[in-house]
């Protein structure tokens, strides 16, 4: 298994992606604008359930993959990844972190 991300998203609050990175180049890739609003789907449904979340991440395993989405005040970052690990969330707080430089 890889540590590597397979998809990296910067999302929007309505759930449109602004930036997507394909990272695994992968042929078989779900549209980003499918995958992005099915992410923010699931990101509000969880925040309407828990209420006190001290963790700002959300992780969730589909079949062999996992999507973590951590909110931020005006976007989240979303990562397709193979597995769930600290390292995988690091390489999204650095890509969300980087986003943040650039706006």
């Amino acid at each position: 298994m890889s540590d590597n991300p397979e998809m990296i998203m910067v999302i929007n609050p309505g759930g449109v992606p602004l930036v997507t990175q394909n990272i695994s180049n992968s042929k078989n890739m779900i549209e980003p604008i499918l995958i992005s609003g099915f992410m923010s789907a699931i990101q509000a449904f969880s925040g309407g359930l828990v209420k006190n979340q001290q963790n700002k991440d959300l992780s969730r395993q589909m079949g062999a993959q996992h999507i973590i989405l951590r909110k931020y005040e005006h976007f989240s970052v979303a990562g397709l990844v193979n597995e769930d690990n600290h390292i995988v969330r690091n390489q999204i707080e650095t890509i969300a972190t980087q986003f943040l430089n650039l706006i």
